[in-house]
């Protein structure tokens, strides 16, 4: 029987206060990795005013508890040799501790005390805005970050997809006066009935759920997010330019609509094309970044979230007069995935391709949960994981051009175009 794309088992339950436990036992040795995946991100700053909150509430977990203040809770993981990190994307805020088996437990205080009594005064939630202010005025320096922004803004007229995840510039600035607002963030979406905890590595089942219902277990539930307004169908395609301030290649950055996750098959075909028609492999790579060398790279990915969201295709181009040829060559390449079946020798070599990538992806008990803590967030747990992977992996040719045939359609794509200062 062929394994599954995940190939670990992995024991789940829902503890009384809703709170998702995957424990995932894999080939690591010496370390485990514990992962509070909270469904919170960009996608739910549905207040005027408010985006960035998500990422910007990432930053005031580490400020810790009246219990363990930032400086103890940073002493004590130190001690533990833990790595300590976390990130925010549209979908979710994951917060993750590598460290030695042996230390779970110590985590899992650490870490349950922090979920369930985040404590900061006004002051320190000053203090980080000016933070989150510094890293989105160090982004503009990069010419990408300054495209996602009006990519997206032209893509979303009214979800909060359409802006990048840290935040508008006006929103960044009035942070600090939007304390009250916070302890709002934290009471609506910080609690266990909005949050997946994944358990990976050198780890015991029985033991790590027996350690998680101790220090998770009397986390109180109510989560009470706000209503996300639906975004209209696009219904013509879209073109916006603008200059970056700074020496750049130009760079190109086109996003066609597609469904959200677990609505339609189309989310799993939009894996398939990705690689299929954009890779490292693709014919169209081929052509403009090693024979003709119009391009520098070319790369796509369709994004997995919980709102009808974009697939996307970036390019940088080697000169300005390239532009429009590899625009060309790009939406020739939509035409012809949505007109033609992929011969079997080409689609067998893009599964093969992309089961190889993902188990790359799942080699160490970090980046296991880092590739896997988006789709968590989403799907609740590895069966449907797996199960969403497989569908990919399986789509007959035909399903998969008829994908192509919706996502690709010239009146729900995006076209935008950077250009530097010469």
């Amino acid at each position: 029987m062929m394994r599954r794309p995940v190939p670990f088992s992995s024991t789940e339950v829902v503890l009384d206060n809703g709170l998702r436990v995957v424990v995932v036992p894999t080939a690591a040795r010496g370390l485990v990795s514990l992962w509070t995946i909270v469904r919170v991100g960009s996608r739910d700053e549905a207040i005027e005013g408010r985006s960035g909150f998500a990422h910007f509430f990432e930053h005031m977990m580490f400020r810790g508890s009246e219990r363990f203040p930032a400086a103890e809770y940073n002493r004590r993981m130190m001690l533990l040799g833990a790595d300590v990190n976390a990130f925010t994307d549209t979908d979710l805020t994951a917060y993750y501790v590598t460290l030695l088996p042996r230390d779970l437990e110590r985590a899992l205080e650490l870490e349950a005390d922090r979920f369930m009594h985040l404590s900061y005064d006004e002051q320190a939630f000053r203090d980080e805005a000016g933070a989150v202010l510094g890293e989105y005025l160090k982004g503009l320096s990069d010419p990408w970050f300054t495209l996602e922004e009006r990519l997206l803004g032209t893509a979303f007229r009214v979800h909060p997809y359409g802006h990048a995840v840290i935040g508008r510039r006006q929103d960044i600035e009035a942070m600090p006066s939007l304390y009250e607002a916070s302890l709002d963030f934290y009471r609506r979406y910080y609690r266990p009935d909005n949050t997946v905890l994944l358990v990976s590595g050198d780890v015991d089942r029985t033991r790590s759920l027996e350690a998680v219902r101790r220090h998770f277990g009397v986390w109180q539930p109510g989560a009470a997010p706000y209503d996300v307004p639906a975004e209209p169908e696009q219904d013509a395609p879209r073109r916006v330019s603008t200059r970056f301030s700074g020496r750049s290649l130009p760079l190109l950055w086109i996003g066609c609509r597609m469904p959200a996750f677990g609505e339609h098959e189309d989310v799993a075909g939009a894996l398939v094309l990705a690689e299929a028609g954009f890779g490292s492999t693709s014919p169209l790579y081929r052509r403009l970044v090693l024979d003709e060398r119009r391009a520098i790279t070319l790369s796509a990915h369709a994004d997995l979230a919980r709102d009808p969201r974009l697939f996307h295709v970036h390019a940088s181009v080697r000169r300005p007069a390239d532009v429009d040829a590899v625009v060309e060559a790009i939406e020739r390449t939509f035409d012809a995935l949505a007109e033609d079946v992929i011969d079997d020798e080409r689609l067998a070599g893009t599964r093969s391709h992309m089961l190889a990538g993902l188990r790359l992806r799942l080699d160490t008990p970090t980046r296991f949960g880092m590739t896997l803590a988006p789709l968590l967030a989403l799907a609740g747990g590895l069966e449907p994981v797996n199960d969403f992977w497989e569908q990919a992996l399986r789509l007959p040719a035909e399903r998969v051009r008829q994908a192509a045939r919706r996502i690709f359609d010239p009146a729900r794509r995006t076209v935008a175009l950077l250009e530097g200062e010469s």
